[in-house]
């Protein structure tokens, strides 16, 4: 199981495999489709991960906002209250998604120091710990 599980657009693979190294040099554990092992079923493994992530992060961009997939996955982390939205794109969310204060990444180059990526950093553990998350239930 993966800390985080990463939705994004196949037009921003780029920008993507930033975020996912950068996450990973931080120490989380990340999954997200290029992680599929061929022959694997796209579907059944895509929701298992889902289900089983700490953490959704979308990675919400001007193609994102119009891919059914990467909805429905931001709408999963949603449901599980465990959605972390990016910004790498200066555009609006989905109606649905806006809300919740979104991590500001547009044009970022992958520095870990990026004061953006640091506060998007400082969110992370209060959804993957389960110390955090049962604390946080305790207090609905």
């Amino acid at each position: 199981m993966a800390d985080i599980f990463i939705s994004y657009s196949r037009q921003d693979l780029p920008r993507a495999r930033h975020i996912e190294h950068a996450l990973s040099q931080c120490g989380w554990s990340v999954f997200w489709d290029r992680d599929l092992l061929p022959g694997e079923g796209y579907r059944s493994a895509i929701e298992h991960e889902l289900k089983e992530a700490r953490c959704v992060i979308v990675l919400w961009s001007s193609t994102s906002v119009k891919s059914e997939w990467v909805i429905d996955e931001a709408e999963s982390g949603k449901q599980n209250d465990c959605l972390v939205s990016v910004l790498i794109d200066d555009i609006e969310m989905p109606l649905g998604f806006r809300q919740g204060q979104a991590a500001r990444l547009i044009d970022w180059t992958g520095e870990v120091e990026n004061e953006q990526f640091q506060l998007l950093c400082r969110r992370l553990p209060l959804l993957i710990s389960p110390d955090a998350r049962a604390e946080e239930a305790s207090q609905d």
